[in-house]
């Protein structure tokens, strides 16, 4: 008999919708020996698009974070390695059980997925799993923890103390991550649920200079808990996510103060976010880059962006992206990366090829972006390419030393409006009005006007 398949509740917020460039905005991890929480009330208040893995199977939970025939490396990365969230949220439970149940594979993943970009949060086993150990003696004499992320390298305190209700003080109330939150102005939060949570001494030289201290716990009859601080924020570099994490259970909260408080954590997350996307290269005139690798391969939702540089005099220029395995999408803009809410775009659904056509284009650097507009989660494959000819009044040749091919001699003259004939490519022409005449025939004149856009693609 097939093993049940893992269960993954889409919790969609109504109003939301994912910020694009990624699958959703949140993963909440909801699994093997975590709280089985279904719904996490900051998130939709922040109007953020989620996916909660609720599961007590460690099998599936793996099939899902860590590796399937369906999605090679799991479903917190895309197959080039990208987040394909913004933001984890782990909830409390037992750290130690869940982060073994990972393995080392699973929990790499999570460190890949911050260590490229994506934030990290969580509450109580959230909270301890981010760090590199509960106990500084034992972490001093056996390094650190093995099921644990090692996201802040530092080492908290576990406090041995459950059932607790707590006040926490922020003695900076004008700190970025409560600042503009009204009911969190007078800096407390009253009668939050602490059970057997950890707390953090910002006063220990071996953890991370750069770390953040946040709200302090009040409650003089937990003395393991009084005076300590309850939540840290910490960013290893501009590259990596931050993390945000908190001792206690400020989550569960539907209304109030703590549920602001969640939703102020989720976001000073979030705005602690990576450089986003690299750029995968430059496409040189006349040489198509082949991204079909495991770890090249455009994911469900994903970009990849690429720039051309384009010279002087350049009277057409095609941009194509052939070999497609899915649907592919692209956008393209002068000076800036495009994304799908830019007009100069190409799409051909089913087909195996899409291109844009740039008629008397402007000098400078143009950015490509290819969207995989398709829901394959182990990736697809394409290849990318780059092709112009110059003005042949100007004394200079094809930079590639070539007549272009008759593919590139017919979509130049769809773009100029003397050929309607068909092409396996999804194309959109951009126009210049009055340009190509002034320059052909060298004639002084004003500024050129910007690009305009040719109504209906083909594809």
């Amino acid at each position: 008999m097939a093993p049940a398949a893992p269960v993954l509740l889409l919790v969609l917020s109504l109003a939301a919708e994912a910020t694009e460039g990624y699958h959703k905005d949140l993963f909440m991890d909801s699994a093997y020996e975590l709280t089985s929480r279904e719904q996490l009330y900051a998130a939709e208040m922040l109007g953020l698009s989620y996916d909660a893995l609720v599961t007590s199977d460690a099998d599936e939970q793996n099939e899902v974070m860590v590796a399937s025939d369906e999605d090679w490396n799991g479903i917190l990365l895309y197959p080039d390695g990208a987040p394909r969230y913004r933001v984890i949220y782990t909830n409390g439970g037992s750290a130690t059980n869940h982060g073994t149940s990972l393995g080392e594979e699973g929990r790499d993943r999570v460190r890949d997925f911050v260590d490229g970009g994506g934030s990290y949060t969580g509450s109580c086993a959230g909270a301890f799993l981010s760090m590199l150990h509960y106990d500084i003696d034992d972490y001093e004499a056996n390094g650190a923890w093995e099921p644990y992320y090692h996201l802040w390298p530092g080492v908290g305190d576990a406090t041995y103390t459950g059932g607790e209700y707590h006040d926490i003080v922020f003695d900076d109330p004008h700190h970025p991550m409560i600042a503009g939150w009204p009911s969190l102005a007078d800096g407390l939060v009253e009668d939050v649920y602490h059970n057997y949570g950890c707390r953090f001494d910002p006063d220990d030289p071996d953890n991370p200079p750069d770390t953040e201290y946040l709200g302090i716990n009040d409650d003089p009859y937990a003395p393991a808990l009084d005076g300590w601080h309850n939540m840290l924020a910490y960013k290893a570099d501009e590259e990596a996510g931050r993390v945000v994490v908190t001792c206690s259970h400020p989550e569960g909260a539907d209304s109030g103060e703590k549920l602001d408080l969640t939703a102020a954590i989720l976001q000073y997350a979030l705005d602690g976010q990576g450089e986003p996307w690299p750029e995968k290269g430059v496409i040189d005139e006349g040489v198509p880059v082949e991204m079909s690798r495991d770890h090249e391969l455009l994911g469900d939702g994903q970009y990849h962006h690429w720039t051309v540089d384009l010279p002087e005099l350049v009277e057409s220029a095609e941009l194509a992206v052939t070999d497609l395995s899915a649907d592919t999408e692209i956008y393209v803009r002068l000076g800036d990366r495009p994304d799908r809410m830019d007009p100069l775009s190409a799409s051909a659904p089913g087909a195996d090829s899409v291109g844009l056509v740039l008629t008397d284009p402007e000098p400078g650097t143009w950015y490509l972006a290819v969207y995989g507009a398709h829901e394959v989660l182990n990736g697809s494959s394409y290849t990318v390419s780059a092709h112009w000819t110059v003005f042949e009044d100007t004394g200079l040749d094809d930079t590639s030393g070539d007549d272009p091919s008759p593919d590139y001699r017919s979509a130049s003259r769809r773009a100029c409006g003397c050929d309607a004939g068909s092409t396996p490519l999804g194309w959109l022409s951009l126009l210049v009005a009055g340009a190509l005449l002034r320059r052909r025939r060298g004639a002084a004149g004003p500024a050129r006007s910007s690009n305009s856009v040719e109504e209906g693609v083909q594809g």
